[in-house]
């Protein structure tokens, strides 16, 4: 008989980058079986489900957010993934060179996660599961070029 149980899927995986430079992160993912998921305009293959992807980094994990950007629960950076239309499985998560450069991206030691959402509609309402897909440490390194 199993004494434990353990529902949590999620992967750590730290991730560095360099304040003032483009992000740009994409992960490919795919079935239990290894073929990239359906996610693009026609969404799975019975198409009934939407997939919507967020990744959210903050000064800890305890902190809710509730105060914005850049105050003591505030988010230092929230990205929505973006799936795409022509690569099954591709999501991105994308912030410019100017985003990653604003008062409220200091450099500095962070955590993140990233979530799925899955929905029945378009909108993304009433989603018939969540998961947090990755998580763990988001260092921004200082750059020494500010202005290009």
């Amino acid at each position: 008989m199993a004494n434990q149980i353990n529902l949590d899927r999620s992967q750590r995986v730290d991730i560095t980058c360099k304040r003032g430079d483009t992000f740009n992160l994409n992960l490919e993912l795919k079935d239990d079986a290894g073929i990239a998921l359906v996610l693009g305009n026609t969404q799975d293959s019975n198409l009934s489900d939407y997939y919507f992807y967020k990744m959210e980094v903050r000064e800890v994990d305890t902190h809710d957010g509730t105060g914005g950007p850049g105050t003591t629960e505030g988010y230092v950076l929230q990205m929505d993934g973006t799936v795409s239309t022509t690569d099954d499985g591709l999501v991105t998560f994308t912030k410019s060179h100017d985003q990653m450069t604003g008062v409220n991206v200091p450099s500095g030691i962070y955590v993140y996660d990233i979530q799925q959402k899955i929905a029945p509609n378009s909108g993304g309402t009433s989603p018939s599961s969540v998961e947090t897909l990755l998580y763990g440490i988001f260092k921004i390194v200082e750059d020494v070029t500010v202005a290009v």
